[in-house]
């Protein structure tokens, strides 16, 4: 006895009416239930915020070393002075000409010749000083 002011009882959610997951909601349902996360994430995607937070605390992490990595060695040079301020010089312009060749060329030429060209500096340096016998 099916009366049409009665609608049938559905069948569970909705697909298109299925919310997305927020970023703690992602956070946790990793851990938590990830099965049922995968499923409302391939419902409603929603990789937005989870992206974001991965790549900010990917770029915390190499910021923070890489400033780390540069104030011990300004310290050491500074206190010890390690390599005298002549070849620093050098090594820093080749770094900077390294660099320079890196981002002018990636993307246009194959990926192994793009380092062999930043490279290139660095060697070109390092064969100087070998055969001034520094």
């Amino acid at each position: 006895m099916n009366n049409s002011n009665n609608p049938e009882p559905s069948q569970g959610p909705d697909p298109s009416e299925a919310r997305p997951p927020g970023l703690l909601e992602q956070v946790l349902g990793v851990f938590t239930e990830p099965v049922p996360l995968f499923r409302r994430l391939a419902a409603a995607p929603s990789w937005g915020p989870a992206l974001a937070a991965v790549v900010g605390a990917a770029l915390a992490m190499v910021v923070t070393k890489g400033a780390v990595a540069a104030l011990t060695v300004g310290f050491c040079q500074w206190r010890l002075g390690l390599i005298p301020p002549k070849p620093s010089l050098h090594l820093a312009m080749t770094a900077l000409a390294g660099g320079l060749l890196y981002l002018t060329t990636a993307g246009r030429l194959p990926r192994e010749l793009v380092e062999a060209l930043a490279l290139a500096p660095t060697l070109a340096l390092a064969f100087h000083w070998w055969k001034s016998g520094k």
